[in-house]
């Protein structure tokens, strides 16, 4: 009959996050199943000086060789992995043969060693201690299926080994019940059967069974335990790491602590902030598609550091523009002034990476970024497959519509008169943010009726 150790339970298919968390699983059952074999050699080694420096040398001898022995059982796993032969089947294999071992050389020492010890009276010694810290030393494994296993092929090995002493002619066993019936045996007859070489206690039969089959629950228990709290640590850092690609960090902890939610369905008024590279057709016809690439990505990865810095949230990336908002998950006192910030910013970044480009002799990048704010409805969008956290409403279409229009006015900034209006209620009346600011003209854009008054960076002052 064929031993597995997985679930064998049709399950449905899983998505691609659940397959990293399982693959993360599956490794950490390997690390622990190796460290299982390297910490055997650790306890070997151990013995092996216990048994130099606290047995008679004709012992020592015999110990060496058992414990060579073990030595080997524990190095054919390591090679057998070198040829791409492992996992829990395979080890629990050689496990089981550990265990089988063990058991035999606890329970009939005369085998091996010169002695006057019967198999009876080894076994009122602690030797079977030996076979508990075998199955506690599973542990290491990470798996509680194996623990199990070996725990269930110790016990039962055990057992035979009893049934084995109890068979032989000699033997004389009785359980605790037994013995002190008083119909049965006199004090004298008690002692005398209990001090003899021959005796064997069913009654430690039965407990040393119990004993170890709790351990080895108490254990597996244990290690699924800590197994469900590896997969809760996987899967929030996982979820973390999701997390951080649109959330500033000050707002990662939060989410992933669980005390906000993108799942609601909800109304408030953000800032949303679009930057585009001015001519990148152009640019990108003239360095290559790798070159494209490498553009985008060091463009991306400093405006997005941007925005984080400044408490932003990335909504998406569209080609070579951006779309960032304030106000997600959650709003703050400050939104549209973090905003104008984080356009300030920007615009510093793009100058020092510019002055970066000249000195490798590569073009300029020119940016526009427009700043709008109001009404938005935010929540996920899509469907199971895939889902999308969405800022969608007016707001957003005008925010686009006045970074286009950068290339009109001249400037790489242009803001809409709601959103400096809301920088001044956050300043409680005048702002120095907008002390490079000016007021630049009323517009129809595009898609709205009514006309707005735009602002633009003029003359930034230091």
């Amino acid at each position: 009959m064929a031993i597995s150790f997985g679930s064998r339970r049709k399950q449905k298919p899983r998505s691609r996050s659940q397959e990293r968390l399982e693959e993360a699983l599956s490794s950490e059952e390997q690390s622990g199943l190796v460290l299982v074999l390297f910490a055997r050699f650790i306890v070997l080694g151990i013995l092996l000086i216990w048994a130099i420096v606290g047995t008679r040398a004709e012992y020592a001898v015999v110990y060496a060789g058992i414990l060579a022995l073990f030595a080997i059982l524990g190095v054919l796993p390591l090679l057998l992995r070198r040829f791409g032969l492992s996992g829990l089947n395979i080890m629990a294999v050689f496990f089981t043969i550990d265990v089988l071992l063990l058991t035999y050389i606890l329970m009939v020492p005369g085998s091996m060693f010169p002695s006057t010890l019967t198999p009876q009276f080894n076994l009122q010694l602690p030797s079977f201690l030996y076979l508990c810290l075998f199955v506690v030393g599973m542990a290491i494994s990470y798996s509680p299926y194996l623990v199990l296993w070996i725990g269930f092929v110790a016990c039962v090995a055990w057992s035979l080994g009893m049934l084995w002493v109890i068979s032989l002619p000699e033997s004389m066993s009785y359980t605790l019940a037994q013995l002190l019936d008083s119909s049965r045996f006199s004090d004298e007859e008690r002692v005398a059967i209990t001090s003899s070489r021959q005796f064997v206690s069913l009654t430690h039969w039965y407990n040393r069974i119990l004993f170890l089959g709790l351990l080895s629950a108490i254990v597996a228990v244990a290690v699924w335990r800590s197994r469900r709290l590896l997969r809760r640590q996987i899967a929030s850092e996982a979820a973390r790491a999701n997390l951080s690609r649109y959330f500033s960090p000050n707002m990662v902890d939060r989410l992933a602590s669980g005390d906000s939610t993108l799942e609601e369905v909800d109304t408030r008024k953000i800032a949303i902030l679009f930057i585009d590279m001015v001519d990148f057709t152009k640019t990108a016809e003239r360095i290559g598609a790798q070159g494209v690439i490498e553009l985008l990505r060091e463009f991306h990865k400093r405006m997005a550091g941007t925005v984080f810095e400044h408490g932003g949230t990335i909504d998406k990336y569209i080609g070579d523009a951006l779309m960032a908002n304030f106000g997600t998950p959650e709003t703050s006192p400050n939104d549209a002034s973090n905003a104008l910030r984080c356009a300030y910013a920007m615009i510093d970044g793009i100058e020092k990476w510019n002055q970066e480009r000249h000195s490798n002799g590569e073009a300029p990048v020119r940016i526009g970024i427009g700043l709008h704010f109001g009404e938005v409805v935010t929540g996920n969008i899509g469907d199971e497959h895939h889902l999308e956290f969405a800022v969608v409403g007016d707001t957003v279409n005008v925010a686009s519509r006045l970074e286009r229009l950068t290339r009109q006015v001249g400037s790489p900034l242009v803001a809409s008169a709601d959103l400096v209006n809301r920088v001044r209620e956050e300043a409680g009346g005048a702002s120095e943010l907008l002390s490079a600011m000016a007021q630049d003209q009323t517009i129809t854009v595009k898609g709205r009726q009514e006309p707005i008054v735009i602002w633009k960076l003029d003359a930034r002052q230091p």
